[in-house]
């Protein structure tokens, strides 16, 4: 129903018709041609509203709304809307504004997602203002942002300073979600964060692995049982701390089977991951028991005549507010155990947890029982300790190394024959020396002689011969037959040739090898 036409210029004229015969058309001026066809489809939907005589799509309807005064105006005279009155050109729409709405219509956000979403836009405003333009807004200003980011986009108490790697990567993400909308909802042409790289969010370098020497040592410090509970169902049961630790009632512990139903806020919007079944840990079982029988106990005597609510918090109301900072706690009681705080908390009894848990259980197994993915899981939580080190150093300590290999060594001392390589002149091929073998009508051949010579010179220049030495000699110098001597002594050697070679030290092997190359 509509057509578009590109001038020399680059400037582009759409063609629609109402009417049979009533061709009509407008100058929409110079654009891109993705919004040049954007324009065209809206006018479609207009011109198939007016023949159907049915309401406009109201996709089209709010761009109508958005559009700026000239190209109303051209759709007024070419009467496919109606007249309105003077309409002002549409003011861009700023940074400011636009990440406020989107914040806000993004619905319900869990409140961690919605600090994250909250800081990025920090950032982006601190760099370029909040009445910056987003058409404004290029791909080397995006840029030039990462860049401050990782300079100076952090104030200190000594001065600005860079952020850390995990947090520009997760600031780059989310910048290029926010024009990814912009450009979905027609404000942009195309996204300049597109091409932004903010790097990895993976820091091995904060990772931390708790021993259970250390963990005994906090466990001691905690100042009650409620603490006592927080840090064993973060480094024995690998929970996430607050969110899961805090979401845990006494209805989500299965006594019988000793299995904990655990709530997992951070994935519930993933179809089947709302919750996860891990075993009652035996460090966390006791400390469950004795949390149960205090809460039972204090129920009993504020309503003795009630039976239990089962649906409540284990984690009491005191400790469950938002204003206290479990992390600034927990650190606290670190330091009073005589150690010093670790990096990420909580995040890293975790990781402790499911570094051990690889050892002994197939990795689909843990991450089931953690409640992440094999890419995060061996991204963010899998640890390499000295233990592990020293264990694959000794892997394969009973390689025995001490005794060459013969084989080897009698491949090197015979080359193979002519059969067994295409390469090599004819002066090489002549030298090397012919396969071993026995004539099957009893006559001995120029190799066999030349061998059985070999070992008889030798055996006989050896004035205190041994071992398989001695036997050859002994097997040799009784036979008055050359031909039989030949036979018997190659048909020996044959058999016993790793023996004999084994039995020589290095002095004697020098020898015999001379004496080969020499009768060879």
């Amino acid at each position: 129903m509509a057509s578009l036409t590109r001038s020399p210029d680059g400037s582009y004229r759409l063609l629609f018709s109402i009417e049979a015969n009533d061709r009509r058309g407008i100058r929409i001026g110079r654009m891109t041609e993705k919004k040049a066809i954007d324009i065209k489809e809206h006018v479609e939907e207009i011109v198939r509203s007016i023949q159907n005589g049915q309401a406009i799509d109201p996709t089209t309807t709010h761009w109508l709304s958005r559009i700026g005064g000239k190209l109303r105006k051209k759709l007024e005279t070419a009467k496919l809307i109606a007249p309105t009155g003077p309409v002002k050109e549409k003011a861009p729409l700023v940074l400011g504004e636009f990440l406020n709405a989107y914040i806000r219509d993004c619905g319900e956000l869990k409140t961690n997602t919605r600090e994250v979403y909250i800081q990025c836009r920090d950032r982006l405003i601190a760099f370029f203002g909040k009445g910056k333009p987003l058409t404004e807004i290029t791909a080397a200003d995006a840029k030039r942002w990462l860049s401050y980011l990782k300079t100076k986009g952090k104030a200190t108490k000594d001065g600005a300073t860079g952020y850390k790697q995990a947090t520009i990567a997760k600031s780059v993400q989310m910048a290029r979600q926010f024009f990814a909308f912009a450009v979905d909802d027609k404000i942009i042409a195309e996204n300049p964060f597109v091409k932004v790289k903010g790097g990895t969010m993976v820091n091995k370098s904060r990772q931390f692995f708790v021993t259970l020497d250390m963990a005994k040592r906090v466990y001691d410090a905690c100042p009650n049982l409620q603490w006592r509970l927080i840090f064993c169902a973060c480094r024995f049961a690998g929970l996430r701390c607050p969110s899961e630790v805090l979401a845990i009632k006494w209805c989500h512990v299965d006594w019988e089977r000793e299995e904990i139903t655990v709530p997992v806020s951070k994935l519930a919007h993933h179809a089947g991951k709302e919750v996860r079944v891990i075993p009652m840990f035996e460090p966390l079982k006791p400390l469950l028991e004795e949390a149960y029988k205090e809460a039972c106990d204090t129920a009993y005597e504020l309503a003795p005549d009630l039976p239990f609510e089962k649906d409540t918090y284990i984690i009491l109301p005191t400790i469950k507010r938002r204003d206290v900072n479990l992390s600034t706690h927990m650190k606290r009681i670190i330091r009073k155990a005589g150690l010093t705080p670790w990096p990420r908390t909580f995040n890293n009894l975790r990781s402790s947890l499911e570094s051990e848990l690889m050892e002994d259980n197939p990795i689909s197994v843990v991450v089931a029982l953690i409640g992440n993915s094999v890419k995060v899981a061996l991204d963010h939580y899998a640890q390499v300790r000295d233990t592990d080190r020293a264990r694959a150093k000794m892997k394969n300590s009973g390689f025995d190394i001490s005794t060459p290999n013969v084989s080897v060594a009698k491949m090197a001392h015979f080359p193979p024959s002519e059969s067994s390589t295409n390469s090599g002149t004819e002066n090489e091929l002549k030298e090397k020396p012919k396969e071993m073998s026995v004539n099957p009508h009893g006559n001995a051949s120029d190799t066999q002689s030349a061998a059985r010579m070999s070992v008889k010179k030798y055996t006989q220049k050896d004035s205190n011969p041994t071992g398989a030495t001695a036997q050859i000699y002994e097997e040799t110098s009784g036979i008055q037959s050359e031909t039989e001597a030949d036979t018997k002594s190659v048909a020996f050697l044959e058999s016993n040739m790793r023996e004999f070679l084994e039995s020589l030290t290095p002095d004697q092997r020098a020898h015999y090898e001379a004496l080969h190359r020499k009768e060879g």
